[in-house]
């Protein structure tokens, strides 16, 4: 049985989207985004967590196999709002709500890694704040990332 929005059944909802949100994102559920980056003929990087609690990595995996544009940056420990987490969904929650907590680390990496490869094959510059972690030679030309959000 799906949880609908707002409904007693469901109680996270309510703790993750404020009741004036949730027929928004209700209307997003019936748009499929694989079959939207399928459509792009532009590079992307696709970032997953692995305690994410409103995309499981599956999700995360097959948006990334959707085009041979798209990159997967999968974060250990990371949840939803790209803070490390525990996979325990309580403990998750409370780590959402958390704004002290700083960005997973392997984020910035990833995107930095990502940008830095990118403008090296456009300009041959390095992005200031980002350190070297561009390692293949895969043509590359521009950097675009994709918010994996299915709830």
């Amino acid at each position: 049985m799906r949880c609908r929005p707002g409904s007693p059944r469901c109680p996270r909802w309510g703790t993750l989207f404020r009741q004036s949100v949730q027929p928004h994102l209700v209307s997003w559920l019936r748009h499929d985004p694989a079959l939207a980056l399928a459509e792009l003929e532009i590079p992307g990087l696709v970032v997953q967590g692995t305690t994410d609690l409103q995309v499981p990595v599956a999700d995360g995996d097959r948006l990334a196999s959707a085009t041979e544009h798209a990159t997967l940056a999968r974060i250990e420990g990371m949840n939803h709002v790209l803070e490390i987490a525990p996979a325990d969904p309580d403990a998750n929650l409370v780590a959402n709500a958390d704004p002290a907590l700083p960005l997973a680390p392997a984020l910035i990496e990833a995107t930095c890694a990502r940008h830095t490869k990118a403008l090296r094959r456009r300009r041959g510059a390095q992005p200031r704040g980002c350190t070297s972690h561009a390692t293949s030679d895969e043509p590359d030309t521009s950097w675009m990332p994709v918010n994996v959000s299915r709830t």
